[in-house]
C-alpha cells in the first residue's frame, strides 16, 4: 500500500518592511490658493482666462461668442483635459464623425491622444471650465497635433479660431 502525497506545508509570507515615515518640513510644502469662476464675455471670437495653475493642472475658463469658436479637429498628446459648460451650449465632434451635445452643468473628458474639436452651438455666449493635466515628464502637453501628426498652434488659421475678440461690459460669475 502506497502512502498517500501530503502537500508540503507553506511557510506563511514575511511582511514587507515598511520605510519609517520621513518628517515633511512644513515650510517646504505649497500651499492652498482660491480662484473665482468670473469672467469677460465677448461680443465677438473667443478668450482664455487661466484660473490657476501648477506644475501638474491647469484650470482656465474659455469664452466664446454665439455660433463662433469651432476649432480644427487636433489632439494633445501629452494632456488628459475635461469641458465643464457653465453657460449656453457646446458641441464636439471626434474623429471619425462622433458628435456631443453638452449642456450647462454638463462635461466631457478628452484623454491624451483623442481626436476633438468643438463650437458654441447654442445662441447664448458660451462660457467653459477646462481643467487639464499638464504631465511634462511625458512631453510637451501645449502641443496640438492635426490628423496628419503635424504641429498646429492654436492661433493658427488652420485651427479656424478668431484671434480677436471684442468683450462687452457683462461678466459670467
Amino acid at each position: 500500500m502506497k502512502k498517500p502525497v501530503g502537500r508540503k506545508k507553506q511557510e506563511p509570507k514575511a511582511k514587507p518592511k515598511s520605510s519609517p515615515a520621513k518628517a515633511i518640513k512644513s515650510a517646504k510644502t505649497p500651499t492652498l490658493s482660491t480662484f473665482t469662476l468670473r469672467t469677460k464675455l465677448v461680443k465677438s471670437g473667443s478668450r482664455t482666462q487661466m484660473l490657476a495653475e501648477t506644475d501638474s493642472l491647469s484650470m482656465q475658463m474659455r469664452v466664446y461668442s454665439p455660433q463662433e469658436g469651432k476649432n480644427g479637429l487636433h489632439m494633445c498628446p501629452y494632456m488628459d483635459h475635461s469641458f465643464v459648460v457653465l453657460q449656453g451650449k457646446a458641441r464636439f465632434h471626434g474623429r471619425h464623425g462622433e458628435a456631443w451635445e453638452i449642456g450647462k452643468n454638463q462635461g466631457i473628458i478628452v484623454p491624451s491622444g483623442a481626436y476633438y474639436c468643438f463650437e458654441n452651438s447654442g445662441e447664448d455666449v458660451l462660457v467653459i471650465l477646462r481643467a487639464a493635466s499638464l504631465a511634462r515628464h511625458r512631453g510637451d502637453p501645449s502641443l496640438r497635433l492635426n490628423v496628419d501628426g503635424k504641429h498646429v498652434d492654436s492661433h493658427w488659421p488652420e485651427n479656424l479660431r478668431p484671434v480677436d475678440h471684442v468683450d462687452i461690459n457683462e461678466y459670467f460669475e
